[in-house]
């Protein structure tokens, strides 16, 4: 099995591209394995417990993705910090300020993907990605950072993905940054390819 995650929407936006991919990809089957597409609450308190029970299902694969609404490609998130920040809150308006995730988890986390083998598929195919090593302090670093910490000593491929809207979305707020939802999707499959045959 491969587990998915989206967001809900946040912050006024009406659409969240990370939900819409997990809930298209729900119940497919990929390189064999059948996808669970799971929408997580934009929620420090509600997210951390789905997370947790996510990977006491132990999937082969736990690949998350979140909104990005500035980026410009997909963003193959390499670390995840133990950090919990945020001064204009999540959608049940509670503002972590510097908090700690896990008291006895590690500052950081890396991401248990080949990363680099991604990478060089994504842009093989013509799919705008990078590496980044920052996926901030909001929802998307503390789902991350839950599922690594609770996954240390069980065989899951483990990463995040950032995305920019989806170009459906854009052609009405054309000033967002957007790719194709076909190229997203064509990312994710290759992410979990690339991850599923170099699996640890």
């Amino acid at each position: 099995m491969i587990t998915i995650t989206g967001f809900e929407p946040f912050r006024g936006e009406k659409v969240n591209p990370s939900m819409v991919i997990a809930e298209e990809l729900d119940g497919k089957v990929i390189f064999g394995e059948e996808v669970k597409g799971v929408v997580l609450p934009v929620s420090y308190k509600k997210a951390k417990p789905i997370v947790e029970s996510l990977v006491r299902e132990k999937p082969k694969l736990l690949l998350s993705l979140g909104l990005s609404p500035k980026t410009t490609c997909v963003r193959l998130e390499v670390v995840a910090l133990n950090i919990a920040h945020s001064e204009k809150g999540d959608n049940d308006g509670y503002k972590p300020f510097n908090e700690t995730i896990y008291e006895d988890g590690d500052l950081a986390y890396r991401g248990t993907l080949p990363f680099n083998t991604i990478l060089k598929a994504l842009r093989g195919k013509g799919i705008p990605s990078i590496l980044s090593f920052h996926a901030g302090t909001f929802l998307c670093n503390y789902v991350y950072y839950v599922a690594l910490y609770n996954a240390r000593s069980k065989n899951i491929r483990i990463g995040f993905l950032h995305i920019p809207h989806l170009t459906d979305y854009a052609v009405k707020k054309p000033e967002v940054p957007s790719l194709p939802k076909e190229l997203i999707i064509k990312a994710v499959k290759i992410i979990i390819e690339e991850s599923l045959k170099n699996s640890v």
